[in-house]
Protein backbone atom coordinates (compact mmCIF):
# COMPACT_ATOMS: atom_id res chain seq x y z
CA UNK A 1 0.00 0.00 0.00
CA UNK A 2 1.31 3.54 -1.04
CA UNK A 3 1.82 5.96 2.26
CA UNK A 4 1.83 8.96 0.02
CA UNK A 5 0.01 11.58 1.08
CA UNK A 6 -1.87 13.83 -1.61
CA UNK A 7 -1.30 17.25 -0.60
CA UNK A 8 -4.93 17.74 -0.14
CA UNK A 9 -4.95 15.10 2.55
CA UNK A 10 -2.08 16.97 4.38
CA UNK A 11 -4.18 20.16 3.80
CA UNK A 12 -7.21 18.16 5.48
CA UNK A 13 -3.97 17.47 8.61
CA UNK A 14 -2.47 20.88 8.72
CA UNK A 15 -6.15 22.34 9.17
CA UNK A 16 -7.38 19.98 12.13
CA UNK A 17 -3.62 20.99 13.63
CA UNK A 18 -4.86 24.49 13.79
CA UNK A 19 -7.67 23.01 15.32
CA UNK A 20 -10.45 24.44 13.03
CA UNK A 21 -13.99 23.03 12.90
CA UNK A 22 -14.49 20.02 10.48
CA UNK A 23 -17.35 22.24 9.10
CA UNK A 24 -14.40 24.69 8.21
CA UNK A 25 -12.05 22.06 7.15
CA UNK A 26 -14.56 21.06 4.92
CA UNK A 27 -15.25 24.70 3.63
CA UNK A 28 -11.54 25.25 3.27
CA UNK A 29 -11.65 22.33 0.56
CA UNK A 30 -14.24 23.25 -0.85
CA UNK A 31 -12.86 26.59 -1.43
CA UNK A 32 -9.79 24.77 -2.86
CA UNK A 33 -11.59 22.88 -4.76
CA UNK A 34 -13.49 25.89 -6.09
CA UNK A 35 -10.41 28.14 -6.86
CA UNK A 36 -8.90 24.93 -9.09
CA UNK A 37 -12.22 24.82 -11.08
CA UNK A 38 -12.14 28.17 -11.61
CA UNK A 39 -8.52 28.22 -13.25
CA UNK A 40 -9.04 25.02 -14.88
CA UNK A 41 -12.21 27.23 -16.72
CA UNK A 42 -9.95 29.90 -17.07
CA UNK A 43 -7.35 28.04 -19.07
CA UNK A 44 -9.53 25.83 -20.98
CA UNK A 45 -11.95 28.25 -22.05
CA UNK A 46 -8.08 29.90 -24.05
CA UNK A 47 -8.48 26.97 -25.98
CA UNK A 48 -12.18 26.99 -26.92
CA UNK A 49 -13.70 28.62 -30.24
CA UNK A 50 -16.63 30.84 -30.59
CA UNK A 51 -19.19 28.15 -31.29
CA UNK A 52 -17.54 26.08 -28.42
CA UNK A 53 -18.30 29.18 -26.30
CA UNK A 54 -22.17 29.41 -27.31
CA UNK A 55 -22.55 25.38 -26.37
CA UNK A 56 -21.16 26.29 -23.00
CA UNK A 57 -23.36 29.64 -22.68
CA UNK A 58 -26.58 27.36 -23.84
CA UNK A 59 -26.03 24.43 -20.95
CA UNK A 60 -29.25 24.31 -19.12
CA UNK A 61 -27.26 24.18 -15.94
CA UNK A 62 -23.92 24.75 -14.28
CA UNK A 63 -23.17 20.60 -13.98
CA UNK A 64 -23.74 20.41 -17.80
CA UNK A 65 -21.86 23.17 -18.39
CA UNK A 66 -18.74 21.60 -16.38
CA UNK A 67 -18.96 18.52 -18.48
CA UNK A 68 -19.14 20.27 -21.67
CA UNK A 69 -16.12 22.31 -20.75
CA UNK A 70 -14.26 18.74 -19.81
CA UNK A 71 -15.11 16.94 -22.74
CA UNK A 72 -14.21 20.34 -25.16
CA UNK A 73 -10.92 20.42 -22.77
CA UNK A 74 -9.91 16.24 -24.23
CA UNK A 75 -11.31 17.50 -27.50
CA UNK A 76 -8.65 20.27 -27.36
CA UNK A 77 -5.97 19.15 -26.16
CA UNK A 78 -5.64 15.71 -25.93
CA UNK A 79 -5.17 15.86 -22.15
CA UNK A 80 -7.82 14.52 -19.15
CA UNK A 81 -9.34 17.30 -17.84
CA UNK A 82 -9.71 15.24 -14.45
CA UNK A 83 -5.86 14.94 -14.27
CA UNK A 84 -5.31 18.84 -15.07
CA UNK A 85 -7.99 19.75 -12.04
CA UNK A 86 -6.35 17.33 -9.76
CA UNK A 87 -3.38 19.12 -10.35
CA UNK A 88 -4.45 22.51 -9.95
CA UNK A 89 -6.26 20.98 -6.26
CA UNK A 90 -2.82 20.08 -5.49
CA UNK A 91 -1.05 23.10 -6.14
CA UNK A 92 -3.56 25.08 -4.81
CA UNK A 93 -3.44 23.03 -1.16
CA UNK A 94 0.04 23.36 -1.36
CA UNK A 95 -0.19 27.23 -1.47
CA UNK A 96 -2.70 27.01 1.07
CA UNK A 97 -1.05 25.46 3.42
CA UNK A 98 2.29 27.72 2.52
CA UNK A 99 0.28 30.94 2.94
CA UNK A 100 0.21 31.96 -0.62
CA UNK A 101 -2.85 31.01 -1.68
CA UNK A 102 -4.33 34.28 -0.78
CA UNK A 103 -7.92 33.60 -2.38
CA UNK A 104 -8.69 30.76 -0.54
CA UNK A 105 -7.77 31.64 2.85
CA UNK A 106 -9.53 35.06 2.67
CA UNK A 107 -12.34 33.95 1.06
CA UNK A 108 -12.68 31.03 3.99
CA UNK A 109 -11.97 33.42 6.84
CA UNK A 110 -9.06 30.88 8.16
CA UNK A 111 -5.90 33.06 9.26
CA UNK A 112 -3.15 31.23 8.02
CA UNK A 113 0.48 31.86 10.62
Amino acid sequence: MDNQQTNSQKLVFYLMDKGLSNEEVAQALADVAETALEEFTNEAMTFFTDEDKKAIEAASSGVEANDIIKNLYEERTQKKADEKLEQLIEAHATSYMSGTDSTTSASSGISQQ
